[in-house]
């Protein structure tokens, strides 16, 4: 196993190949996530710089599973439900 190093986070990848892809991918990412910080995820998707990290992430899951990664479901690992209105009784806790 090989150890990447990125400011902010640290990777393990078993292939070589998929230190490029994740290294681009965190490299979109962070910006956008310390710019936007903890918000909804409308506010992320709705963010200009989005599109380049889900392509980043569409090269990272196809090095993942050419290595024999496991596959992911085309959306990811769980659905995020949507947050309520504000007012709606179902958000109200």
């Amino acid at each position: 196993m090989k150890d990447v190093a990125y400011p902010a986070m640290r990777l393990q990848v078993v292939f070589p190949d998929e230190v490029l892809p994740m290294t681009a991918l965190a490299a979109h990412l962070i910006p956008v996530v310390e710019d936007v910080g903890m918000v909804e995820s409308a506010v992320y998707i709705a963010d200009p710089r989005w599109e380049g990290v889900v392509d980043a992430a569409t090269r990272v899951r196809a090095a993942m599973e050419r290595n024999g990664g496991f596959p992911m479901p085309a959306r990811g690992l769980a659905p995020v439900p949507p947050t309520p209105p504000a007012g709606d009784p179902a958000g109200d806790s």
